[in-house]
C-alpha cells in the first residue's frame, strides 16, 4: 500500500467511510495485490478516541482516531474455506462482493479456467446465493463444470431399468399365462 493514495479510489473510500460510519468492519471489492498482482481484498476496522460518544454518524466522524487495514489474498483465504483439497473438482465457485457479477467485484474464483455464464441459460447444475454479514453483501455462484457427468453405469441406468422392467413383466406374463391355462384345464 506504500505509495498508494486510497482516497482517490472511490470503492476503497466507500469502504473506509462504511467502516467509520457504521463502526463495523468493511470490506473492499477486489484489489490487485502489489507484490504479485493476484486478487485480494482489504478489510477496514475503525478505531475511535476513548471517551467520545459514537452514537451518530457525526459523532463517529468526530471521534475517529484511525483505521486498521488488513490486506488478504483471496486465494489464501478462500481456498481453505471453499475446499483446500478440491473435494469437488467438477464444481466451480465464484464469490462476489455485492450483487454486481463483474470481474471488478469478484473476490474468489475456485477455477479461473472455468467461467460461469451469468445469462439465463441453465444447461447444468447452478445456484446463486446472496449472503449478508454485518451489513456487507456477498454473492456466491456455484455451477457444475462441463466435466461433470454421469459415470458409464449411471448413463446406462435408464436402459438397465427398462430391460429389468421388461424381464419382470415377461416373467409375470408367463406366470399368469401358465395359471390361466391351468384354470382352463380344470
Amino acid at each position: 500500500m506504500i505509495g498508494t493514495n486510497i482516497i482517490t479510489q472511490s470503492r476503497r473510500l466507500q469502504a473506509l467511510n462504511r467502516a467509520i460510519d457504521n463502526a463495523s468492519i468493511a470490506i473492499t471489492d477486489k484489489v490487485l495485490l502489489i507484490f504479485d498482482q493476484s486478487p485480494g481484498f482489504i478489510m477496514y476496522a475503525s478505531i475511535y478516541k476513548t471517551g467520545f460518544p459514537i452514537n451518530t454518524v457525526e459523532e463517529k466522524r468526530n471521534a475517529i482516531e484511525g483505521l486498521v487495514a488488513i490486506t488478504f489474498s483471496s486465494e489464501e483465504v478462500f481456498k481453505d474455506l471453499f475446499d483446500a483439497h478440491d473435494t469437488f473438482p467438477h464444481l466451480d465457485f465464484e464469490l462476489y462482493k455485492g450483487n454486481v457479477l463483474e470481474e471488478d467485484h469478484i473476490l474468489y474464483d475456485h477455477d479461473y479456467s472455468h467461467y460461469i455464464p451469468k445469462g439465463k441459460t441453465k444447461n447444468r447444475l447452478e445456484t446463486k446465493r446472496t449472503i449478508i454479514s454485518d451489513g456487507e453483501t456477498f454473492t456466491l455462484l456455484a455451477a457444475s463444470k462441463p466435466s461433470f457427468g454421469l459415470r458409464t453405469l449411471e448413463k446406462q441406468l435408464p436402459n438397465i431399468v427398462l430391460i429389468f422392467g421388461l424381464v419382470i413383466t415377461f416373467a409375470i406374463f408367463i406366470f399368469g399365462f401358465g395359471e390361466f391355462r391351468k384354470l382352463q384345464k380344470e
